[in-house]
């Protein structure tokens, strides 16, 4: 029986209504892909704080998180998205990703995305 991971990832918009989206860098899984920034959840620990954790480590910034959405499962991953924003302006610090971009939630599908993230995808644009 295979392992299937717990996984956060933050939808974040900024005052435009525009979403965030990072771009995998290469020599990590998915290289090149676009995804919502996230990460695993570790033993023991809740998912908001594995969400704010790992938004700190992969963008070095904080991040305040509103609500949850609905799940996403895959083969490998279950998926947990979350609506975030950052209380604050500040420069990121990329870590996991090569490139960031506020995207309009009707355009994130055109977006290069692994499977959960097109899932999360398609629910905010059946939002609008």
């Amino acid at each position: 029986m295979k392992n299937i991971i717990q996984v956060v990832c933050a939808v974040i918009f900024n005052p435009e209504g525009k979403v965030l989206l990072c771009r995998r860098a290469q020599g990590k899984a998915h290289a090149g892909l676009w995804e919502f920034p996230g990460g695993k959840v570790e033993l023991g620990e809740f998912p908001q704080s594995a969400l704010k954790r790992e938004i700190r480590e992969e963008l070095g910034r904080e991040v305040v998180i509103e609500g949850s959405m609905p799940e996403v499962e895959t083969s490998e991953i279950i998926l947990q998205p979350w609506r975030a924003y950052f209380p604050e302006v500040s420069d990121f610090e990329l870590t996991a990703h090569s490139a960031v971009e506020w995207v309009p939630s009707k355009e994130i599908l055109q977006r290069e995305m692994p499977p959960g993230d097109q899932e999360i995808a398609k629910q905010l644009q059946k939002e609008e």
